[in-house]
């Protein structure tokens, strides 16, 4: 019985794809072949469990959002926006995928309502935090980009930040996932 192992590495992700082949022929004359799921190597090492970079890709990034968006305490026009920013986010990701061919571990959004009744979407990394501050006023709303770089082993916080509307909606999703994809 001789059996081969292929491994795929996919450098800029840091992610590995291997198979193992079975070279022997099974009864219909099929060789048998498992198919082995990538592994992501993090700053802990290959497959650590200390810190999980992304969620599988059968999971719905946006189900967080999506449940937190029925909450009583959010205004039809915070719920309104929130709803076009996911929209608007999703279809980026798309674009993203579709224009660059690059299917990234992106994380799961998180959606808090906070005291003051704003609502509050956050997608966090490692070395980057993105946020929508939906307001209980819409028109107050903002975004915000954190990213965290190492120059010379000295770390220093990039801030990006601007209003959030219905008008530029659009804009401001696409520009965070360029960035988050720029770092992943």
């Amino acid at each position: 019985m001789t059996s081969s192992l292929s491994v795929a590495e996919y450098p800029r992700h840091g992610a590995y794809s291997a198979s193992v082949l079975d070279n022997n022929v099974t009864s219909n004359g099929m060789r048998n072949a498992v198919t082995m799921m990538p592994q992501l190597v993090t700053t802990a090492g290959m497959g650590s469990s200390y810190y999980q970079p992304a969620l599988p890709r059968n999971l719905d990034i946006f189900s967080e959002v999506e449940r937190g968006l029925g909450d009583s305490s959010i205004k039809d026009d915070q719920r309104l926006l929130a709803r076009k920013l996911a929209a608007s986010l999703k279809t980026s990701l798309l674009n993203n995928y579709r224009q660059m061919h690059m299917d990234l571990p992106y994380s799961e959004l998180h959606l808090s309502v906070l005291d003051d009744s704003a609502v509050l979407i956050e997608w966090t990394y490692l070395n980057l935090r993105a946020g929508f501050s939906i307001e209980r006023n819409v028109d107050d709303s903002s975004y915000y980009v954190l990213v965290r770089d190492m120059e010379n082993g000295v770390s220093t916080i990039v801030p990006e930040y601007g209003p959030l509307n219905g008008k530029n909606v659009d804009a401001v999703a696409a520009k965070v996932v360029a960035r988050i994809s720029e770092k992943l």
